[in-house]
């Protein structure tokens, strides 16, 4: 039928339920291809959401990348109640067409981030969440590999990357494999591991924090001292947190580079050059998101910058 979905309502479908909320049977056509499935019926009160999780559920296709339509007509999922939606609020039965589409690029990023984020805690449950959210296993962008790609993107570090850099035995190790063993099957490539830089503070220095996670991989000491240029921004020494602080402005990936070093229990009271923690800096860049991160970790402001001063930032 195309895109043209039908419906009607079913008068034996509403007697059998009696007093019963009235139910929704919905056959979903999978565009062009013409596959079709029937999830169990749904409370026509239910939201039209609940649809789009069968959906995902059944043929793999993330929320935000499904477009359903109804009689030429596509439909609108946000706050809508499922039966009214479908034009049967009493209940019945409905064809819908579900075309896979593109996902908005911010909601892309969202979920590309998300399992970046993911990968670096060692999380499996949010790491398959992000997958089914329609989170790119080649990393922010596409991956080193997508033209389309920014300098930024490419220079990122991969889930795939982040889960080995957790190791593969014991403590975090057991959860970088397993999480490393989730992104394979979910389609991700195999990561160049061989570091271009030689230490730390080079990688920071070009701001490829591919090339951090590479090092840090290879057991690179996550609280190696930095100097000016090497990542940091207002002080003239700090650590790798200091780093991530500064760049997460600008350079994809800081924020879960930083979380990957607190896996590797990088010293969240670590200070710079005048004894400012990565917290302080972090409320200093006004960076919320690197201020919950750290806070999360037990992180705590310290030093004289916030001693004798008030920032315009309240986290």
């Amino acid at each position: 039928m195309g895109c043209c979905a039908t419906r009607r309502s079913d008068p034996a479908l509403l007697a059998a339920h009696g007093t019963e909320a009235a139910k929704v049977r919905v056959t979903v056509v999978l565009g062009l291809a013409g596959q079709r499935f029937s999830p169990a019926p749904f409370d026509a009160d239910a939201p039209l959401l609940e649809l789009q999780a069968a959906i995902r559920a059944e043929l793999r296709i993330p929320v935000a990348a499904q477009r359903l339509i109804l009689e030429n007509r596509v439909l609108e999922s946000e706050g809508q109640l499922l039966g009214p939606a479908l034009g049967v609020p009493q209940g019945g039965e409905v064809e819908v067409t579900c075309i896979r589409t593109n996902m908005p690029p911010e909601i892309q990023r969202a979920a590309d981030c998300s399992l970046l984020l993911a990968a670096a805690r060692g999380c499996q449950a949010q790491l398959s969440q992000a997958l089914e959210d329609g989170a790119q296993a080649s990393g922010l962008g596409g991956g080193p590999d997508c033209e389309e790609a920014s300098l930024g993107e490419r220079q990122a570090p991969t889930p795939l990357m982040m889960a080995l850099a957790l190791g593969e035995k014991g403590g975090p190790g057991a959860a970088g494999a397993a999480c490393a063993a989730l992104l394979r099957a979910a389609g991700a490539a195999e990561p160049d591991m061989e570091p271009r830089a030689t230490s730390l503070g080079q990688a920071f220095t070009v701001g490829c924090l591919a090339d951090v996670v590479r090092l840090l991989a290879r057991r690179a000491d996550p609280n190696t001292v930095l100097r000016r240029g090497e990542g940091l921004e207002a002080t003239s020494g700090g650590s790798a947190l200091h780093a991530c602080c500064a760049l997460q402005r600008t350079t994809p990936g800081a924020l879960e580079v930083a979380q990957l070093l607190c896996k590797l229990r990088a010293d969240l009271d670590s200070t710079d050059a005048e004894g400012d923690t990565p917290l302080a800096h972090a409320r200093y860049f006004q960076s919320r998101e690197m201020y919950s991160l750290l806070e999360a970790h037990g992180a705590k402001v310290a030093g004289p910058f916030y001693r004798f001063r008030r920032s315009g930032f309240e986290p």
